[in-house]
């Protein structure tokens, strides 16, 4: 039988120098291990760098001002690996990694330097490091490096260094050579960390253009001109927009703050029952306003009671626009009315109403933004994206694939990772390449399909469209062939059997229409052109079989999204990002 003492878990023994766990710092190579050398500089992951005070201190002022103070005194007490003292010289200890800073230290010092590094990565690590450190050699010579070896033959590799690193001479220089690779795949970039829709669409629009730009074009950020500049430096020192309209409500016994400032008297029974996540905020908030009422009452101080807060106060992380129509939705309840908002609005009131459980306001916002996913869908999905609400954003997305979206510029890009905009331009691209491909596939191509035959057995192209402007050509006459019953089946074979002149050419102008807008292609056809070919008593054969051939295109048409489907698959995003998109359903 266990004993309380056999139960009870013995400590862990303490850490020592001695102990096989505790890392141990190394020492960096030659020429960083001379015990000759003033200062130790210590990496991250503890490599020592043996080096010569002055020579940081020309490198860098602000390694200068660092060795300059005195160091910290220590809070806590300093780690085993630090208890051992492997040089009396002073150290510093900095932020970058051991490779980071060996390549740093072989540009600084009066040594050969390497002719080439392992990777684009390894490079940008130690050119922001150079930055960081106001290293003016470095940033020379790791700029020049990305210039003239990676942005040749990787040009989307140093644009992305430029991006994150926001050089905008770097970019301009990655994007002149890109003109030389007629194809870039923006993919090999991987999560493109960093990097923004609107940097995204830049490149591309400057490839579009072959580099014939203005000027004054910025590859980083939104080239303004003189009145757009004017205009943003004067909204930028208006004032802040007026608080929403929200009464105080009867009985308040909680004040609520907005993360911009605006205070809300609210009574807590509402939030309380509304909300777990608010349940706990107030609680908190209530014992700080107890314990602060507390020694407000045992202190003498009269003006200490008269600043004291008569009730609890509770800091909420939204602002107050969204706040205010949380407060309305559990107040009013089922008799709440949503009000006509921006789409940032209602995309950030769904977000706070996903958060606190507010169910039915996040459904009344999404009946609200459903309108704005048809008149605007771009800009829905970069909101909706942006903000995690993946529902919205495929929405949004499915209405967008029949629009340039390579023309269209929106200020809500610069905010949008370039991840998720990529992610749609590849989605438009692949709904684009799979209707009109499956479209060839059911009518074996509609350039090799069945045409009248002409003498000499050649097939002659279909007439074009008559663009005269005179009297328009006679009413066809009824035929009076035999009727006869020729069934509408055989959906499964390609070639149209009718010999109509003008059906390839028409089935031709869909498989374009859908390369570019494979959203209209499923909209040629309706409901009532179904139904005049299925009466086929009143078709004599050969107008039976045109008829067979045109349920058999609306089939083909209306199988489009189902292959799609099943050609495009749902991939994992990182937060914030929409899923890889079904097509359209």
């Amino acid at each position: 039988m266990a004993t309380d003492h056999d139960a009870t878990p013995s400590p862990k023994p303490e850490c020592t120098e001695e102990s096989p766990s505790v890392p141990t710092p190394r020492t960096a190579p030659h020429p960083f291990d001379k015990p000759s050398a003033d200062v130790v500089i210590r990496s991250c992951d503890l490599v020592e760098f043996r080096v010569r005070s002055h020579i940081l201190m020309e490198a860098s002022p602000v390694l200068e001002t660092m060795l300059a103070q005195p160091p910290p005194p220590h809070q806590q007490p300093a780690p085993a690996w630090a208890r051992k003292q492997t040089s009396s010289s002073p150290v510093l200890e900095l932020q970058e990694d051991g490779q980071t800073l060996e390549m740093l230290l072989r540009i600084c010092y009066p040594i050969v330097s390497p002719e080439s590094y392992a990777s684009p990565g390894e490079v940008e690590s130690a050119l922001r490091a150079a930055m960081k450190y106001e290293m003016a050699l470095p940033i020379k010579v790791l700029g020049d490096y990305v210039k003239s070896t990676i942005a040749p033959d990787s040009p989307l590799q140093a644009w992305a260094i430029a991006c994150r690193l926001g050089l905008e001479y770097l970019a301009t220089h990655a994007a002149q050579e890109s003109l030389y690779h007629s194809d870039i795949d923006f993919a090999g970039l991987g999560n493109m960390e960093g990097i923004t829709a609107g940097q995204y669409y830049r490149l591309m629009e400057y490839r579009q253009k072959n580099g014939d730009v203005a000027e004054n074009y910025l590859l980083l950020k939104p080239t303004l001109s003189s009145e757009e500049q004017e205009a943003t430096n004067a909204s930028s020192s208006d004032s802040p927009p007026s608080p929403p309209s929200f009464p105080d409500m009867p009985g308040a016994n909680l004040i609520c703050r907005s993360s911009d400032g605006i205070e809300f008297r609210v009574r807590k029974d509402l939030l309380w029952d509304a909300s777990w996540e608010l349940r706990q905020t107030i609680q908190a908030a209530e014992r700080a306003h107890n314990a602060a009422c507390k020694a407000g009452s045992s202190s003498s101080d009269e003006d200490e009671d008269k600043d004291m807060p008569a009730m609890p106060r509770v800091e909420i992380g939204e602002k107050a626009a969204v706040l205010a129509q949380l407060f309305s939705f559990y107040r009013l309840g089922r008799d709440y009315q949503f009000p006509s908002q921006d789409i940032h609005t209602l995309a950030n009131v769904m977000v706070a109403a996903r958060k606190y459980n507010a169910h039915r306001l996040y459904e009344l916002a999404q009946l609200r933004l459903s309108p704005l996913a048809s008149s605007s869908p771009l800009r829905t999905y970069i909101v909706t994206v942006t903000r995690g609400l993946d529902d919205c954003a495929r929405a949004a997305a499915r209405k967008a694939i029949d629009l340039p979206l390579e023309t269209i510029y929106l200020e809500e890009l610069e905010q949008c990772p370039a991840l998720a905009y990529h992610r749609l331009l590849s989605y438009r691209m692949a709904c684009q390449s799979i209707a009109k491909d499956y479209l060839q596939a059911i009518y074996c191509s509609p350039s090799r399909l069945v045409t009248p035959a002409t003498p000499g057995n050649i097939a002659s192209p279909a007439p074009p469209p008559c663009a005269s402007t005179s009297a328009a050509p006679p009413m066809p006459s009824v035929s009076r062939a035999p009727r006869v019953s020729v069934p509408f089946g055989d959906l499964q074979s390609g070639r149209f059997r009718s010999s109509s002149p003008w059906l390839p050419t028409y089935v031709a102008s869909i498989c374009e229409d859908a390369s570019t807008c494979p959203g209209t292609a499923m909209r040629k056809q309706r409901k009532v052109f179904v139904d005049a070919t299925t009466a086929g008593n009143a078709w004599c054969s050969q107008c039976q079989l045109l008829a067979s051939d045109l349920l058999k295109l609306r089939s083909g048409l209306l199988s489009i999204p189902t292959k799609a489907s099943e050609n495009l698959f749902l991939r994992s995003q990182p937060k914030h990002c929409i899923p890889y998109i079904n097509p359209i359903k």
